[in-house]
């Protein structure tokens, strides 16, 4: 996946925890740019495809009943989260190195490193 659609999905994820302040049309408009790039770039793994899929049908609420359930939001929160969390989960991983000996570590050590996502 492409560091692209992680970025809108941490940015969604704000917008989610913001959006039920907005009016619906408003709120609507800002989780559509994350839709258009995950459609266009299509999501192959199970929590890529059940991020969509919830906030697909929040944005079909909002767009068609110009409201939206507090579960709607929060299928939507929940899903995109783990979908983020699995993809920084994954960087990280990728971004492992073993520890060097002289540090106390042995070739099985990983340092995993810190990073703050919040802001």
């Amino acid at each position: 996946m492409s560091d692209g659609i992680t970025q809108k999905a941490s940015e969604v994820l704000q917008i989610l925890h913001g959006a039920r302040r907005l009016p619906p049309a408003e709120a609507a408009e800002a989780l559509t740019p994350f839709l258009n790039l995950m459609r266009k770039q299509g999501s192959t793994d199970k929590l890529g495809s059940a991020s969509l899929a919830a906030v697909t049908k929040l944005l079909r609420s909002l767009q068609e009943n110009h409201a939206a359930s507090d579960d709607l939001w929060q299928e939507a929160i929940e899903a995109t989260l783990s979908f983020v969390n699995e993809r920084f989960d994954c960087r990280a991983n990728r971004e492992t190195r073993p520890r060097p000996v002289a540090e106390g570590g042995t070739s099985a050590d990983v340092i995993f490193p810190v990073k703050n996502f919040e802001s």
